[in-house]
């Protein structure tokens, strides 16, 4: 638990550093200008990071739970857009917002245009975390 702990910190600072050389922040990336995708799941931040652990285990995938920046209602999932890339321009954002509901509210945020395939690869790997793209 706490390497896991560990490596999901190392990967909020490596990206938080590329930031800096990609040419666009993360605050200006989560703005309604890249937003690509946004939908809501009838699950908690607990459920979500279960499935998502589960997805990882099962498919050796690369969307990461990227934790949250002290706010306690919102968390992030991140993956590069394509196998090997950096920074935020060239990385898939999923915001996730608590809601009074119980639902989570999911927005997907990317300075490059997504697939429709990327994005529900994105989501599946909540919705069906055994299922492997």
């Amino acid at each position: 638990m706490a390497s896991r702990f560990i490596g999901m910190t190392a990967i909020v600072l490596l990206l938080a550093g590329c930031s800096s050389q990609s040419g666009i922040g993360l605050a200006s990336l989560e703005t309604a200008q890249y937003l690509r995708s946004e939908r809501s799941f009838e699950m908690d931040f607990v459920e979500i990071q279960q499935a998502l652990f589960k997805h990882q285990a099962a498919c050796d995938t690369d969307i990461q739970w990227a934790g949250s920046s002290g706010d306690a209602a919102y968390v992030r999932i991140v993956q590069p857009f394509e196998p090997g890339a950096s920074g935020w321009n060239n990385t898939l954002v999923l915001g996730l917002t608590r809601m009074a509901n119980v639902d989570t509210k999911a927005q997907v945020y990317s300075y490059r245009t997504p697939s429709s395939k990327q994005i529900t690869t994105l989501y599946n790997a909540i919705l069906t975390p055994e299922i492997c793209p």
